[in-house]
C-alpha cells in the first residue's frame, strides 16, 4: 500500500511541475500582416514602425492585440531581451516578462519560428507612455524612447479634413487652452480635437 501512495505522491508532484511550466502561445498557424503606407498604426520617436505584425483577439473579446517580432521591436525601443533557457524566463531589460504573454510565430521572410511580443504589454512593462489617436483612418499609437512625450500631431488635411490634434498633459490644461482660444473641446482617447 505504501508503494502505491508513494507512486501517487510523485505522480502528483510531476503533474504540478508540468502545470507550473508555462509555454509561449503558438501563432505559427497565423500569417503575419504587413503594414502599408501612408497609414501606420505605431510610431516610435515620430517615425513609422513598419515591421510586420500578428493581430489576434482573445476568446469572447472584440479587443485586438498586436504582436511584433521581439528582436526588432525591442531594438526600436532601445531595450534588450533574452531568454534564459535554464530558468525558463523571458528577460526584458534584465527583468522577467510574463512568458505566457509572448508568442511563437513565423518570420515572414524566412519562415523560421521567432518570438513575438504584444506591443502594449511591453510598453506597460517598460513604463513607456503611449499616446493613442483616433482618426478616420484608424487608431494610431505614438511612443518616445527618450522619455519625453510624443509630439503633437497634425493630420493631413487632404485626407481627414482640417483637424489639428494637440496633446495635453491633462483635460484641465486642454480646457483652459480651448476656452482662452474661444474653441470647443472634444476629448477622445487623450487627444483633444
Amino acid at each position: 500500500m505504501k508503494k502505491y501512495l508513494f507512486f501517487v505522491f510523485f505522480l502528483l508532484l510531476y503533474i504540478n511541475s508540468l502545470a507550473g511550466e508555462t509555454k509561449f502561445q503558438d501563432f505559427t498557424s497565423k500569417y503575419p500582416d504587413e503594414q502599408t503606407g501612408p497609414y501606420y498604426f505605431l510610431y516610435i520617436d515620430d517615425k513609422p514602425y513598419k515591421e510586420v505584425y500578428i493581430a489576434t483577439s482573445p476568446v469572447n473579446s472584440k479587443e485586438l492585440i498586436y504582436y511584433f517580432p521581439a528582436r526588432d521591436f525591442l531594438n526600436a525601443l532601445n531595450a534588450t531581451g533574452t531568454y534564459d533557457k535554464e530558468k525558463h524566463v523571458l528577460l526584458i531589460n534584465n527583468k522577467a516578462f510574463p512568458k505566457e504573454k509572448a508568442a511563437i510565430g513565423k518570420d515572414i521572410k524566412t519562415g523560421e519560428k521567432i518570438l513575438y511580443l504584444p506591443f502594449m504589454e511591453v510598453l506597460k512593462f517598460l513604463n513607456i507612455t503611449v499616446k493613442i489617436q483616433e482618426t478616420s483612418l484608424g487608431t494610431t499609437y505614438r511612443v518616445r524612447t527618450s522619455g519625453s512625450s510624443p509630439q503633437p500631431v497634425t493630420t493631413d488635411s487632404s485626407v481627414t479634413g482640417t483637424n489639428t490634434i494637440i496633446w495635453y498633459n491633462s483635460i484641465a490644461q486642454g480646457q483652459r487652452t480651448a476656452q482662452s482660444g474661444g474653441k470647443r473641446l472634444l476629448v477622445k482617447f487623450g487627444a483633444v480635437w
